[in-house]
């Protein structure tokens, strides 16, 4: 950033930086063969949580850049990085998605396993209240591991409707369990 021209005075300030004569910069570095020539110039960095996460910068506008430009430009720039997050929360909840049905599908496999297991043994003991009992204790199990589980488990009737959220679902979506449970 310190050896940067122009482009990185923005970088630097942490602000906007409006040149409407270029020729007259005294930090202009110049420019790659065959460039534009410049006239004037602006460059915008865009912070999120205090960091600089985009610069972008325009040129040769044919009147002077202004507050209003530097307005105008934060505000495409502030709707552009919001689509670039949420395009990235979106790919984190299809990523974190396939992992729990993954995750869904191993348990569900150990539960088909211990269902098996459970039918052996209740066939060998012939006791329709001792089947019961046991099936009761599995499933109790089964919802305490959802519950504790650090992965983020919600669990959807089949009108799209929370049945069940887990306790890593409330805190990623920092909301309570009656805000999700019964509604699409």
């Amino acid at each position: 950033v310190k050896n940067i021209g122009v482009w990185g005075e923005a970088i630097r300030q942490r602000q906007p930086i409006i040149i409407n004569d270029y020729n007259a910069c005294e930090k202009k570095k110049g420019l790659p063969k065959g460039h534009v020539p410049i006239n004037r110039h602006m460059n915008v960095p865009l912070f999120d949580d205090g960091k600089i996460v985009l610069l972008v910068g325009v040129g040769n506008k044919e009147d002077e850049y202004d507050d209003e430009d530097v307005r105008q430009l934060s505000l495409m720039m502030d709707g552009m990085w919001n689509i670039v997050r949420r395009k990235q929360a979106d790919e984190a909840l299809r990523q974190a998605y396939a992992e729990m049905e993954g995750k869904v599908e191993d348990r569900t496999k150990e539960l088909r396993r211990a269902l098996g297991e459970l039918k052996l043994v209740n066939s060998e003991m012939a006791n329709e209240v001792e089947q019961r009992r046991l099936a009761e204790r599995r499933l109790r199990q089964f919802e305490r591991l959802v519950e504790l589980s650090p992965d983020m488990v919600s669990l959807l009737d089949s009108e799209y409707r929370y049945v069940m959220v887990n306790e890593s679902y409330l805190r990623f979506f920092d909301k309570p369990k009656d805000f999700f449970i019964g509604r699409p």
